[in-house]
């Protein structure tokens, strides 16, 4: 894992590109997150979402998220995740786009 994100209050990341591992960030228990401007590539994941609080804010925002094994994956309808909003982004040309389960990612202005 590039970034294991285990109990943290936050990260911020801009302007970074993330390749070659087995996944790029492996999140549990997570705060704050703000990613913007970010290339996350050839990678097993790019995102294992396992877990985020309710309070705080998470945000992805002109990333791209392309040819991972999978791109964006929250692991089950048991993953507790608070709200998530991906915009201005591309998670495409994965094996697999998207796992999503909590209903808490919201995805806007995808760019194509």
């Amino acid at each position: 894992d590039f970034f294991g994100l285990y109990g943290i209050k936050s990260i911020s990341l801009t302007n970074s590109t993330i390749t070659g591992v087995h996944c790029a960030f492996h999140v549990t228990a997570l705060e704050n997150m703000k990613l913007d401007n970010n290339f996350i590539h050839h990678n097993a994941y790019g995102f294992m979402m396992y877990g985020s609080a309710d309070k705080g804010t998470r945000t992805i925002t002109n990333t791209r998220i392309e040819n991972n094994d999978v791109g964006f994956d929250e692991e089950s309808s048991s993953t507790h995740n608070g709200a998530i909003l991906i915009s201005r982004s591309s998670i495409k040309s994965n094996g697999r786009d998207l796992g999503l389960y909590t209903g808490q990612v919201k995805i806007v202005e995808p760019i194509k």
